[in-house]
């Protein structure tokens, strides 16, 4: 049986008229309609029987007129108040021998933006430190990046709106640019009107958070050393989904899998993005990006921190549905930090030794994927169980354009703090869907009490199948008490 739940009503998404490519320039933003094994979105049916392939099975698109009525825009800086706005930004922070007062620069070019003043930039001028004008070359390269941005983004920018398996491709000095208009409070406010988007504001960032002021700023650094490859280095923002009518979308899939457990390794030190080389797991909001521009500091938040060029996930991904997952592949690391929630802290520059794939991208992978905040026992009964199974599908699939073998899975305790979730719980949902996704799993348990024992359960449960666990787990829940609290193991192996 499929679950309502996970249904996206894909039948009465508007058929989309079947469109010719283009060739496009290299700041041109490139979507691509994605094959994804023949199961594509009906609504891209039609645009796919229309369209040259291009390597890999992938339709290439240059973004034109035609489409941008069609699909969400973002609405980016342009005409008189933009160029007064870079104009002011110029005079004030590129100016010599005067001081440099970010926060007065920063909100007389908000004024003429027609944007409200914001309070006191203290967070950010703390992070400057005490000579604030030793970073007057890392503003300027910023206020060029952001005039930039009509030159960069011609075409405009599409939103990955949900329901659709679209990939979209920007070059690295487009994120760049976007960051800096955004870090500079130019950016300008967005109407989605029935779009259901994420944050994408710095002004609480710039007033209140030192730690991500000081990772924004480590950033702008950092590229700025690496400005003659941001232009011919890409990343790419991927929506995956699971149709309604796929068999990992029914409980009898999972009941009656014989697919062999995959092979995990535990691991006590390090985190998730210390994982080179892996799909690397954020338990995300359903909005991405979470509280990020806000006090959020948890696992999402300080992952982007690290990692400015996911932040912009947070302008482009439409809430996610819950057969949806985002796959970000290219954004490098810049900070090193320490702490977790109110004691999360900058900690220094991060060196990332990522090479290149043959995409242009940096080697790193991120999953973002939500889990169900949990009230009562739903999250023990089987249609909860299938929502989880099938969002994790979703994540599990990866970037389409990875080659064999398959990339490992790195992720942890996924929705088991703040969302309510029981770890170990979702620790065999995670491993069932990793197995049938063909991947292996590094696991950190992050030292939760609740996880003590996972080694040998692991050990137990050696060589068995899927179908085996999701029925062991049907019956402990319905022979034992329901305690996400439990450290003592629950799901033996019969």
């Amino acid at each position: 049986m499929a679950v309502a739940s996970i249904r996206t009503d894909i039948g009465s998404m508007r058929q989309r008229a079947a469109r010719e490519p283009e060739s496009a320039d290299a700041h041109t933003v490139l979507v691509q309609a994605l094959a994804n094994s023949g199961r594509m979105c009906e609504a891209w049916g039609a645009t796919l029987a229309g369209l040259a392939q291009c390597p890999g099975d992938a339709a290439l698109l240059g973004w034109r007129d035609d489409l941008r009525r069609q699909v969400p825009q973002v609405t980016l800086p342009a005409g008189d108040r933009w160029s007064e706005a870079v104009a002011q930004l110029r005079i004030d922070l590129q100016r010599e021998g005067e001081a440099l007062d970010v926060s007065s620069a920063i909100n007389r070019a908000r004024s003429a933006c027609g944007l409200e003043d914001l309070p006191r930039l203290e967070a950010l001028e703390q992070a400057l430190g005490p000579d604030a004008s030793a970073w007057r070359s890392t503003f300027a390269s910023m206020v060029d990046s952001a005039a930039r941005l009509p030159e960069l983004l011609p075409h405009g920018l599409p939103v990955l709106a949900q329901g659709r398996s679209d990939t979209l491709e920007l070059t690295r000095a487009q994120i760049r640019a976007l960051l800096a208009a955004g870090m500079l409070g130019v950016f300008p406010s967005q109407d989605w009107r029935d779009l259901a988007m994420p944050d994408f504001d710095f002004g609480h960032i710039l007033v209140e958070e030192l730690a991500k002021c000081a990772c924004m700023l480590q950033y702008f650094r950092g590229t700025l050393a690496q400005e003659a490859d941001l232009h011919g280095e890409l990343v790419d923002f991927q929506r995956n989904l699971v149709l309604e009518d796929s068999p990992e979308a029914t409980v009898s899939f999972w009941q009656n899998s014989a697919i062999k457990l995959a092979e995990v390794s535990i691991l006590d030190e390090g985190g998730i993005e210390d994982a080179a080389g892996a799909l690397q797991a954020d338990f995300a909001n359903e909005y991405i990006g979470g509280g990020v521009f806000f006090s959020g500091c948890v696992q999402e938040e300080i992952r982007f921190a690290v990692s400015p060029e996911l932040l912009v996930a947070c302008l482009l991904c439409e809430v996610m549905a819950p057969n949806e997952a985002v796959v970000i592949a290219g954004a490098q690391q810049f900070s090193r930090y320490a702490g977790y929630g109110h004691s999360f802290e900058y900690a220094g520059p991060w060196e990332d030794a990522s090479a290149l794939d043959g995409r242009r991208r940096r080697d790193v992978h991120v999953v973002a994927f939500d889990a169900l905040m949990c009230v009562g026992d739903f999250q023990y009964q089987a249609e909860g169980m299938l929502r989880e199974l099938v969002k994790a599908m979703a994540a599990f699939q990866g970037d389409q354009h990875d080659l064999p073998p398959r990339r490992r899975l790195a992720t942890g305790n996924w929705g088991s703090g703040v969302f309510a979730g029981d770890p170990q719980l979702k620790f065999l949902l995670q491993w069932m869907a990793c197995s049938v996704s063909g991947r292996d799993m590094d696991y950190f348990p992050f030292r939760d009490p609740r996880m003590c024992e996972l080694r040998a359960a692991v050990l137990k449960w050696s060589g068995s199948t899927v179908g085996d666990v999701w029925k062991r787990i049907l019956q402990v829940h319905a022979t034992q008490p329901r305690k996400r609290d439990a450290s003592k193991w629950k799901y033996h192996r019969p």
